[in-house]
């Protein structure tokens, strides 16, 4: 490892992770205030977070095998992470005035590389930790995803409501850019790491054979799905349960359980 990959320390890491998973967890919240402020209806919204959730499940094992096989891993979770958030900033800029298809394809191509934001980032930790700093790390990092799931709706709902909607969207966009320069800049694989003797594709059959031979992690993927089909219901009632009952329709977001 040389001087240039020694530079790279957690602190790095936890800043680049922390402002893209910020971004990520103000995403959602902010697309369906968007939506809901230029057509007064959730629908278009919560069509374009539908699709953005539902190709981040495909997007996940792709990018994973991607990571995996690359000599410079930190190349593709940067690259990833600029084409969520142009995605992000193209569904925001078309929301209202494109074709409902041009919307849902943006959304499913971007949602593509949402994963980048969570495991990409968590999986790249071994590059730089030694393996005694491990478990001190990976509850370092786990404690990242909390923080942004408790302070990402909250901050979408006050800067919409402080300052308006495109501003979250151009707040959240603006972390996810932040991000980029800390992931692109992860230290590479060493030679010996990125031998591959299968193809991608077998890569990808593999992931899910894990998934659907293992009893147990099948249960926890199958139950844990289920349940966030109804966070994901919440997530769009929160912003009409706020126009309705609260002072504005940024406010329901408040209601989002990590608010409370």
């Amino acid at each position: 490892m040389n001087n240039k990959e020694k530079r790279y320390t957690l602190i790095h890491y936890l800043f680049g992770a922390l402002s893209a998973r910020l971004g990520d967890e103000m995403s959602g919240q902010a697309i369906l205030l968007l939506g809901l402020a230029l057509t007064h209806t959730v629908k278009l919204g919560s069509i374009a977070l539908s699709a953005l959730t539902l190709s981040a499940a495909i997007g996940g094992p792709l990018l994973g095998a991607l990571l995996d096989r690359s000599s410079h891993p930190g190349k593709i979770l940067g690259s990833a992470l600029g084409l969520y958030a142009l995605g992000i900033a193209g569904i925001s800029l078309l929301l209202a005035s494109a074709p409902i298809w041009i919307i849902i394809l943006i959304a499913l191509i971007s949602g593509l590389f949402m994963p980048a934001i969570s495991g990409g980032w968590s999986s790249r930790l071994k590059s730089f930790i030694a393996d005694g700093q491990m478990p001190r790390a990976n509850a370092i990092d786990a404690a990242t995803f909390n923080i942004a799931g408790l302070a990402g709706p909250a901050v979408a709902g006050l800067a919409t409501a402080l300052l308006g909607i495109h501003w979250t969207i151009a707040i959240l966009i603006t972390l996810l850019v932040t991000a980029l320069p800390m992931a692109w800049s992860l230290p590479p694989k060493q030679g010996t790491d990125v031998q591959s003797f299968t193809t991608f594709s077998q890569d990808i059959l593999a992931g899910f054979k894990v998934i659907i031979l293992n009893r147990k992690l099948l249960r926890i993927t199958i139950l844990s799905t289920i349940s966030y089909m109804g966070i994901g219901m919440l997530w769009v009632l929160y912003p009409l349960v706020g126009r309705r009952h609260l002072v504005m329709q940024a406010m329901g977001v408040y209601l989002h359980p990590s608010c409370l």
